[in-house]
């Protein structure tokens, strides 16, 4: 019999769960072991199936292949250090976690929604770009499905219907030339960049609108990896009055969605960040053949460094620290506020 509580189907502090109960008689000194296997399909008879095809291989076996499979991904990165807690964190319960937390269940820690998002999860399959390049090459190709025509994309969607929030924030698009670069210096692999993903068809944002909630559909333009990328980039080059590029509605930090909801607010990080990816870009674009771009993405390039370093007219360095985003907002709006 199965106790009161997981017999209940509904009810306050429940969840959902199922439950098998078995009961075995033995006599003193026997033993037994018991093996449930769990499985779903779309039908009794596939079902049935998939139970004739799991049982074909021994319990023993199978449970050892799952094993091994997780051994030898957890066990890529290996290090030895003096605190054997760090040590277990580092060797295998990161990699765990990216995995099965984040890129598989859409749970992990402050994101439980079961969404995939732009940003997040292609800065954890970053994660894999030595341990299971695979892994990252096809999240790149599943990020790049999620972008529209005009190069920015989905903050965050839900598979497998693809509902999700278009918005204005400046960082999320950026994450895609990110980890392709990451990804080629891992790998070597160049093929990606060839690979063809068709762009989204949506409405977009309304006047005024910080963002929409839609379900936008594959549209019939499909496109190389590359040129999802570099519509990216051609997306990112609108710059503010101090030569810094605009934040839009969040950039990386989802808090700062109200600094550059009107088109002025500009960010520090954003202008870090686009530094740090370009210069690739610009290379692999001369390399291509893409002149026009590459001249575009050096320009762009060559004003975000003066921006950033220079003290004068509210600039971004403030002869100690660099502003912040938020105090760099403050300067625009009230020239007389005190750096931070």
């Amino acid at each position: 019999m199965l106790p009161q509580r997981l017999g209940q189907h509904s009810g306050w502090g429940l969840d959902p769960c199922a439950a098998l109960v078995r009961r075995m008689s033995l006599p003193a000194g026997a033993h037994a072991t018991q093996v449930f296997v769990l499985g779903h399909a779309a039908s009794p008879a596939l079902a049935t199936a998939l139970a004739t095809q799991a049982l074909a291989t021994p319990v023993g076996d199978r449970e050892q292949a799952v094993a091994d499979g997780w051994h030898a991904l957890l066990g890529s990165c290996q290090v030895h250090t003096p605190d054997p807690l760090f040590d277990a964190l580092t060797n295998h319960w990161l990699l765990y976690q990216t995995v099965s937390s984040r890129l598989w269940a859409k749970a992990g820690y402050y994101q439980a929604g079961g969404a995939t998002g732009f940003r997040d999860q292609l800065q954890d399959a970053m994660a894999l770009a030595w341990a299971r390049p695979a892994l990252l090459r096809e999240h790149i190709v599943q990020a790049a499905s999620r972008q529209f025509e005009a190069g920015d994309v989905q903050h965050w969607w839900h598979s497998p219907g693809g509902a999700g929030v278009r918005t204005h924030f400046s960082d999320d698009l950026l994450w895609l030339p990110c980890a392709i670069s990451h990804y080629q210096q891992a790998t070597g692999d160049t093929g990606l960049l060839d690979e063809s993903v068709p762009f989204l068809t949506g409405a977009p944002i309304p006047d005024g609108a910080e963002d929409s909630y839609t379900t936008p559909q594959p549209g019939d333009t499909p496109a190389s990896v590359y040129e999802h990328a570099a519509r990216a980039l051609d997306h990112s080059l609108r710059t503010g009055s101090h030569g810094l590029p605009l934040m839009g509605t969040g950039d990386w930090n989802d808090g700062m969605n109200r600094v550059g909801h009107g088109g002025r607010g500009e960010s520090v990080w954003l202008a870090w960040f686009l530094c740090a990816i370009t210069p690739d870009w610009v290379a692999l674009a001369h390399r291509r053949g893409d002149t026009a771009r590459a001249e575009r993405w050096a320009h762009a390039l060559t004003g975000w460094q003066a921006a950033l370093n220079t003290s004068e007219g509210n600039g971004a360095w403030d002869g100690a620290p660099f502003l912040t985003m938020a105090a760099h907002w403050a300067h625009t709006h009230r020239p007389n506020a005190a750096s931070t």
